[in-house]
């Protein structure tokens, strides 16, 4: 297949909730440096390399991350598209549908979609897959998702079940499953044939158009509008169409609904470093039994996640299995089994008087 017909569409419009207080509004996930000395962002798109081109690399972010985009990122500025108000994944599908058609992408070129802030190693297998799920989309009327085999039961996952093969290595969807509780993913473990929906969607331009007419029209509507536009009236439509578009995520809006769904299951490492506790997983652990990096002195303290923004110095004595984050304004201590529950210690924290200076 021609490469010039490959895009990729990287969806960079997420909050930084999850990895607070490292991560704020103003500083999201995907632009913070977890895992190296790169951020998420530029993680994600250096393993495109070379299988797409900087021309066809798309990354539609937030109005306000565009500057810190076009700034780290080895791709034309004008690649990096604003969302004047975040709407979820299925409205930002659409813009990029309409964006790609604006620049002269044919109806069977293949836009491959995926987030910006997953950990995905190693990257030569990542490419070997998708290459080749994207020459199975080109051939097939359908709309593909990447799935990972499980390893664990995991609860915070959605799940993919296969159905029947329909070449080797891609498989029908027999159905898609919200993040179950805990015995049903026990069981989806068991069985083998559910996989982890790894948010990963690969289709061609025309096909991802028609269902957008069938299931979501307003979104498809609004796709041809904008491909429609030239480029001194784009930021214009945008700025006074976008935020009347309902949100909806690309999961439940379509794919949940389509009966031309397929899921080719993955060999590479994946995770979507959602929490403290599965970056701590991530991370080797250090001579003194704890991760993380920055400045720390420890007393009978293991398995610890210790972040330290600057030369402060972390000092702890005899915890276990907790998350010390210390920034220039705000420091985190929590169990790491209770990660989950940043997010509503935050919407505690912004209804305080001058809670939304540490949001």
């Amino acid at each position: 297949m021609n490469g010039d017909n490959f895009y990729a569409v990287v969806m960079a419009g997420g909050r930084g909730e999850r990895f607070w207080p490292l991560g704020r509004r103003r500083r999201p996930k995907q632009l913070l440096k977890l895992t190296g000395e790169k951020t998420m962002l530029e993680d994600t798109v250096l393993r495109l390399f070379p299988l797409f081109s900087p021309e066809n690399i798309l990354i539609v972010t937030s109005k306000d991350y565009i500057d810190e985009a076009r700034r780290l990122l080895p791709i034309p500025p004008g690649n990096v598209v604003g969302e004047p108000a975040g709407r979820d994944t299925a409205p930002c599908v659409a813009l990029a549908l309409g964006e790609l058609k604006r620049r002269g992408a044919p109806d069977d070129a293949v836009m491959t979609v995926l987030p910006a802030d997953h950990l995905i190693a190693p990257a030569a297998e990542f490419q070997n897959q998708l290459r080749s799920a994207m020459e199975f989309a080109r051939r097939r009327e359908v709309l593909m998702t990447l799935g990972v085999k499980p390893t664990y039961p995991a609860t915070g996952y959605g799940y993919i079940k296969c159905g029947e093969a329909l070449e080797a290595g891609f498989f029908a969807v027999d159905r898609f499953v919200e993040k179950p509780p805990l015995p049903e993913a026990e069981r989806y473990l068991a069985e083998g044939n559910f996989f982890w929906n790894s948010g990963i969607f690969v289709w061609k331009l025309a096909t991802l158009e028609k269902a957008l007419d069938e299931f979501v029209p307003a979104l498809a509507e609004f796709a041809r509008k904008l491909a429609k536009c030239s480029d001194a009236e784009a930021g214009a439509f945008l700025a006074e169409t976008f935020p009347q578009l309902d949100r909806a995520p690309i999961d439940r809006s379509v794919m949940e609904k389509s009966r031309h769904t397929a899921v080719s299951p993955v060999r590479f490492e994946w995770d979507d470093l959602g929490s403290w506790s599965s970056l701590c997983a991530r991370l080797a652990p250090a001579a003194d039994g704890n991760r993380g990096r920055g400045r720390r002195a420890v007393l009978d303290a293991q398995g610890n996640l210790v972040i330290s923004d600057d030369e402060h110095l972390v000092a702890a004595i005899g915890i276990k299995d907790t998350a010390i984050i210390h920034t220039a304004d705000a420091t985190l201590v929590c169990p790491l089994k209770d990660d989950q529950r940043i997010k509503e210690f935050l919407q505690k924290l912004a209804a305080t008087q001058d809670g939304e200076k540490y949001m």
